[in-house]
């Protein structure tokens, strides 16, 4: 389950900010090994993290956050630039060492979110079979130490045999007129900006004629 998708995002996350954390360490070829793990996954990262959100969004919402996640990224660079130089002056490692953990808490924050997600789906595809993720989740839980080892996992098992897109297509499904609900605020304020834009370019074409 932790390399497919979703897992797979923060996973890689996880090697990137362990690459990074380690490469703080005065160490010339633990340095370069980390160097080289970080330059192969920090794309494959943003690639994954694309494909997720591409396969989880409707194309409009997918097009609003693809810009916001690409603005966020050039942000993130110009302020990596601006206190990398100053960090550096502390500390030959505190840049590697700050910005690692920094992706170390975000990867952590996308895994909580990615796994209430996942709950959320599979308790309702246990309740569409009358049955309850929870009680489901107690029966497996004999050792303690096992279950909380366990816990962190368990919403994503099944993504090892149904890819995580189709799962959340059988949870769209079976819930598709509550989100739509959800969803028509956002739609219908796009709807209305582009109305409004139209009128704004009508109106602005009867006075050039006028003009004429």
């Amino acid at each position: 389950a932790i390399i497919s998708r979703p897992l797979n995002v923060p996973f890689i996350l996880f090697i990137l900010s362990i690459s990074s954390v380690l490469f703080s360490i005065d160490n010339l070829a633990l340095a370069i090994v980390c160097q080289m793990i970080f330059s192969s996954v920090n794309d494959l990262s943003v690639s994954l993290l694309n494909e997720l959100t591409g396969t989880s969004l409707p194309p409009e919402k997918f097009r609003y956050y693809q810009g916001i996640g690409q603005w966020l990224r050039r942000m993130g660079n110009m302020v990596t630039g601006l206190l990398g130089p100053i960090l550096f002056e502390v500390s030959k490692g505190l840049p590697f060492l700050f910005f690692g953990l920094i992706v170390f808490v975000w990867s952590i924050i996308l895994w909580i979110i990615l796994h209430k997600h996942a709950e959320k789906i599979q308790e309702n595809k246990k309740a569409s079979k009358n049955t309850s993720y929870d009680n489901d989740k107690s029966k497996k839980g004999g050792n303690c130490i096992w279950s909380v080892l366990e816990e962190p996992f368990a919403p994503f098992v099944e993504t090892s045999r149904t890819p995580w897109h189709v799962l959340e297509q059988h949870y769209y499904s079976r819930n598709k007129k509550r989100i739509e609900e959800e969803l028509n605020p956002w739609k219908k304020a796009h709807v209305d900006t582009f109305l409004l834009e139209h009128q704004i370019r009508r109106i602005a074409a009867a006075l050039e004629v006028e003009k004429d």
